[in-house]
């Protein structure tokens, strides 16, 4: 398991734990790390612009962002420091 997984993992599990009232923030800074993540990419055929979706679904989205990632052959280092910020960024 990559870093980049692991921090990936803590961060679902963390947000699947968030209480209500924190989920809209918790789920802002998702979409801002997965933004941040995703112009990091090497190009692909996903759109730059990660669009807003559901507080619900910020998990699957940042989720989706990481493997395409990943899947790019994207340096892994630097996007594993941004889960890590967002991780601690979550409340």
């Amino acid at each position: 398991m990559t870093e980049l997984e692991r921090e990936l993992d803590r961060i679902l599990t963390r947000l699947a734990a968030l209480p209500e009232r924190h989920q809209v923030h918790g789920a802002d800074l998702t979409h801002t790390a997965a933004q941040r993540i995703r112009d990091l990419t090497p190009d692909t055929q996903a759109p730059r612009v990660v669009p807003r979706i559901g507080t619900h679904a910020a998990g699957a989205q940042l989720r989706v962002i990481c493997a395409e990632f990943a899947y790019s052959g994207g340096h892994e280092t630097e996007a594993a420091q941004i889960l890590a910020d967002l991780r601690r960024a979550l409340p």
